[in-house]
């Protein structure tokens, strides 16, 4: 069963808002830093760990380089290590995502 069926309210009997999530992604010799939709109730770690076999990022720099990639979808499987670099909303010109 996948994790996003099992949303727990957080303290105070209120689900946290969805938000969009600023994640470092380290793939073999790639690193990509993109925004990650994160639904309400859930962390990111509950979306890395979900049964959908692609992580989708939004608004991704490739080694740092510009200009960004505006979608890559990431096999979890070949995931070496992932890092939250922000975990606040997405910035009011990409609110449309």
């Amino acid at each position: 069963m996948s994790s996003l069926l099992s949303v727990q309210p957080a303290r105070g009997g209120k689900a946290p808002k969805a938000r969009w999530s600023k994640l470092r992604v380290e793939v073999d010799d790639v690193v990509y830093d993109g925004q990650l939709y994160i639904p309400d109730g859930l962390r990111a770690s509950d979306v890395l760990c979900d049964d959908r076999p692609f992580l989708n990022l939004i608004e991704v720099s490739v080694d740092g380089n510009t200009p960004r990639e505006r979608f890559i979808a990431i096999n979890k499987r070949s995931i070496r290590t992932v890092r939250v670099l922000d975990d606040g909303e997405l910035p009011g010109s990409l609110d449309r995502w």
